[in-house]
């Protein structure tokens, strides 16, 4: 299905959770925008936010965005946070609040 997609020339694909992330990455140029959904709504709305962050962390490693509410607030600001202070799967770790906006 991914090659029929890649076949019409998109700009970007989207993904749903029933697709293996990993899977469709393989088969589409890493310059590709590809949004999926990172983690679910119980991550953002239950999650503590260095939980928000490390899950953020996995998905933009495989140059992947996209959040879906509902959502504590606390977790979308460390979501936000994580996505403005990401510098690649090649930084290093372990800032623990992306950024200085940590609510918790």
């Amino acid at each position: 299905m991914i090659s029929l997609m890649l076949q019409c020339g998109a700009d970007g694909l989207g993904v749903d959770q029933s697709c293996h992330v990993d899977q469709v990455r393989a088969q589409t140029p890493r310059d590709l925008p590809l949004a999926a959904v990172i983690g679910d709504h119980t991550m953002l709305a239950k999650a503590e936010p260095n939980q928000v962050r490390e899950t953020v962390r996995r998905f933009l490693d495989k140059n992947l965005t996209l959040v879906l509410p509902p959502a504590k607030i606390e977790n979308i600001a460390a979501f936000v946070d994580e996505v403005r202070s990401y510098a690649g799967p090649s930084s290093s770790r372990g800032s623990g609040n992306g950024g200085g906006n940590d609510a918790s």
